[in-house]
């Protein structure tokens, strides 16, 4: 029996920062990477992975994007998701491939954080891209923890846990997607 699982995700134009970073990031080899973009979908997309920092979908999830705008609602693209996985995850299955390179070297790099350890056990992440670094909005890509002093050491362009048990709970956006079979929309950015 086929299962297939649908997400429809309608983001009004007032909460778009920038129409360029609406779509996945292209990585080659009809792969796309989510990256930090599309809150209200990762959190769907967090219910997958559970406890876990990686999950390959073994059931086809299709999620579809649309932009509100007045009564109506346009297509800007739709993917099946291959992989739910953290950023840490995410890092680690890209970072040191050459054939993913460029996407590492670029200044605005969906790849915008990278993770940090001690004794080999993660402790928090480093931005490592300009993407969404301005007044720590990068770090509201991956918290959405109110008081953030409590439950975080801030120092610079780190983000570390002072428990790092509390990691699920704590760095609640931390999720994103390897996506194929991805469709966008010529005719919205005209």
């Amino acid at each position: 029996m086929l299962t297939v699982n649908r997400y429809i995700v309608s983001i009004p134009v007032s909460t778009m920062r920038q129409e360029k970073f609406i779509t996945p990031f292209y990585l080659g080899d009809n792969k796309y990477f989510l990256g930090p973009l599309m809150r209200d979908l990762r959190k769907i997309l967090k219910n997958h992975l559970k406890d876990a920092n990686f999950k390959e979908m073994g059931e086809d999830l299709f999620v579809g994007i649309f932009v509100q705008r007045d009564a109506k609602r346009e297509f800007v693209w739709s993917g099946r998701v291959r992989y739910v996985l953290t950023f840490e995850e995410a890092f680690i299955m890209y970072r040191y491939n050459k054939r993913y390179a460029n996407i590492f070297e670029d200044e605005y790099s969906p790849f915008f954080v990278e993770p940090i350890y001690k004794d080999n056990n993660f402790i928090g992440y480093g931005l490592r891209s300009k993407l969404h670094a301005e007044d720590n909005r990068w770090i509201r890509d991956l918290t959405t923890v109110k008081d953030l002093r409590k439950y975080f050491e801030i120092s610079g362009n780190q983000i570390l846990l002072k428990d790092t048990r509390l990691r699920k709970y704590l760095f609640d956006l931390d999720v994103t997607a390897i996506l194929d079979n991805v469709t966008i929309s010529r005719d919205f950015f005209k």
